[in-house]
């Protein structure tokens, strides 16, 4: 999945990582998700910034948030 694929989205699962306290900084945005987009499953995992991005590259997870420095080498996109 893409980043502009989330645009896209009409059904399915999301996985997203967040890490920890982040939840209720974002409850607003997860709500608006939600009503945007009814047919998809946003699944929350809430996990260290480092374990999210590691889970990306695996694959257990689509998207995560952190306020880590992302590695240049690391075949991620970020957004800022």
């Amino acid at each position: 999945m893409e980043i502009g694929d989330i645009n896209q989205l009409k059904t399915g699962e999301l996985r997203l990582g967040i890490p920890p306290m982040v939840g209720m900084q974002i409850a607003g945005s997860i709500s608006v998700f939600r009503l945007r987009y009814p047919g998809v499953e946003l699944n929350i995992a809430e996990f260290g910034g480092l374990t999210v991005q590691q889970a990306v590259l695996a694959g257990s997870l689509d998207i995560a948030l952190t306020a880590l420095p992302v590695d240049p080498e690391l075949p991620l996109n970020t957004l800022r």
